[in-house]
């Protein structure tokens, strides 16, 4: 998977999103989860979720996070 660049998003909120797309146990998961994946705190973390919630590229479900996999095709290329 190759991740086009979106000027709507920014190189952090790009990680966190490719991530959770890559990653099957990182697709519904919480900042807390990520955070023991990475070197950043869970504060920050939410912060880049939140900014993903806002823009539309993830949706909270509960306390979880999840890819609007509706999203996907206008950030992700797909090579073989």
């Amino acid at each position: 998977m190759i991740l086009q660049m979106d000027k709507d998003l920014s190189l952090e909120e790009m990680g966190v999103f490719a991530t959770m797309v890559n990653l099957p146990e990182a697709d519904y998961t919480t900042a807390n989860y990520l955070a023991e994946q990475s070197s950043d705190k869970a504060e920050y973390i939410e912060t880049l979720l939140c900014s993903l919630l806002e823009k539309g590229y993830v949706l909270k479900i509960g306390e979880k996070y999840a890819v609007n996999k509706e999203m996907i095709p206008q950030v992700v290329k797909w090579e073989v």
